[in-house]
């Protein structure tokens, strides 16, 4: 006699649930490693949210994404909406078969900082993956416009992550640009935080692991200068944290 699985009504709730969550993340998660989805040679991640990383209204970023999907609907692009989280709640997008220069174009045109751009490299075998680039769209700066700001060649989870991530699903993921901090309590009651460097991290399969890891004191001039980029928001937030933390460490060595 075939033994019967009884759920309780949560238990089935938090299992479709994680269906739905799963049926939501991992096409894009594939995507994003680039040796699943042959169709897919590139993608840009953009919004038109919070201009030149001013956190604006959430009328005026509503109306804002509205016409940026109709800019995607008349190029024929197709696209899926990502959550996140780059120092203030953000919308943006994941366009499939882009170029790098409509990806710009578009990034200008709703007056963002940077764009990111990723690209299948490799052939047709499983070594293929994809890589990232951060690229500046802001005519106003000109020693970044058009420049690759940062590069990485992995995506990671963050199921953790209060801040700096992206989000499908429920699932939560960064593009580890420059590298990802954590903070956490040693048993001396003091806070530590935890540096995880992925700059030559390639995809291999599996999980993404950090070339290099460092603890250290969480001193108050780190907390000064984390501030700093709190007080700004999404991508250009994410991007001058990026910044400090390269002069942190280079405090630290």
């Amino acid at each position: 006699m075939k033994k019967v699985l009884k759920l309780s009504e949560n238990e089935l709730i938090n299992v479709l649930k994680n269906i739905v969550t799963e049926a939501r993340y991992s096409p894009t998660a594939n995507i994003l490693r680039g040796n699943i989805r042959k169709s897919i040679k590139t993608i840009a991640i953009l919004t038109a949210e919070n201009p030149k990383g001013v956190e604006a209204s959430k009328e005026y970023n509503e109306v804002a994404n509205e016409k940026l999907k109709d800019v995607l609907r008349a190029g024929r692009f197709g696209y899926r909406p990502v959550d996140g989280s780059y120092g203030t709640k953000e919308n943006s997008f994941i366009i499939n078969n882009i170029s790098l220069d409509d990806a710009i174009n578009i990034g200008k045109k709703f007056k963002q900082d940077t764009i990111v751009f990723g690209e299948v490299v490799g052939g047709d075998d499983e070594k293929s993956f994809m890589t990232f680039k951060m690229v500046g769209t802001d005519p106003d700066k000109p020693k970044e416009y058009r420049k690759i700001v940062a590069v990485s060649d992995v995506f990671i989870n963050r199921k953790d992550a209060e801040d700096f991530y992206s989000e499908i699903g429920g699932r939560k993921f960064v593009l580890p640009f420059y590298g990802t901090i954590d903070k956490f309590v040693g048993e001396d009651d003091k806070v530590y935080k935890i540096e995880k460097d992925y700059s030559r991290t390639k995809w291999e399969g599996g999980k993404a692991e950090p070339t290099d890891i460092k603890i250290s004191p969480d001193e108050d001039e780190l907390n000064e200068l984390q501030e700093r980029a709190i007080r700004t928001c999404c991508s250009t937030s994410y991007n001058l944290r990026g910044r400090i933390d390269k002069i942190i460490k280079e405090s630290y060595k």
